[in-house]
């Protein structure tokens, strides 16, 4: 592994550290079960201990060095993240609905998940990597009126008709109007 590598493992490291009170302990225990050990990682928040794998420990890790967990703390025996209660640290990981509500996403009373005047009625984990990750802020889309026609293919694919300008198109013209919007945007 090269130096510049050790060093963004390290700074990912390091920038989880306010997470766990025995930080340090977890860090060599999850070195340690990377290099095949069998060991258990228990974590320390604030008088609460609870075992966690090395999975869920290595992407808190990840989304802590990233600024996406500012805060896990314990209260009564109860976990919050992000100020948001979970059940367990591994339903922040592989839970999507708890994910999006700890990235500060709300489910309304009328079946909308909305969070900063963005408003979807299913929550997927793109929406997510658009919106959360800034996977996309290179296309420069900020005050620009996108569709998201992603969701259309993956419950009908090519058989549902999108409305575009209120005309109905079929699967065909939707990939035509997809590749002349790219155009146009750049």
């Amino acid at each position: 592994m090269d130096t510049a590598a050790v060093f963004e493992k390290a700074r990912k490291a390091l920038a989880s550290r306010h997470l766990f009170d025995n930080w340090l302990s977890l860090m060599i225990r999850y070195a340690l079960h990377r290099l095949g050990f069998d060991v258990k990682l228990t974590a320390k928040i604030r008088g609460c201990t609870f075992e966690i794998s090395p999975e869920t420990f290595e992407q808190l890790v990840s989304r802590s060095s990233r600024g996406l967990i500012k805060s896990i703390k314990c209260v009564d025996g109860r976990i919050f993240v992000n100020g948001v209660e979970v059940k367990n640290l591994d339903e922040v990981i592989y839970n999507l609905e708890t994910w999006a509500r700890v990235l500060g996403w709300a489910y309304d009373s009328k079946g909308y998940w909305i969070k900063d005047g963005v408003k979807f009625r299913r929550m997927y984990w793109s929406i997510l990597a658009i919106f959360d990750y800034g996977e996309y802020k290179l296309l420069g889309v900020k005050d620009r009126v996108v569709v998201d026609v992603g969701a259309l293919w993956g419950t009908r694919p090519f058989t549902s008709p999108l409305k575009v300008l209120g005309r109905s198109l079929q699967s065909s013209q939707i990939l035509k109007h997809m590749w002349r919007c790219l155009r146009i945007l750049n």
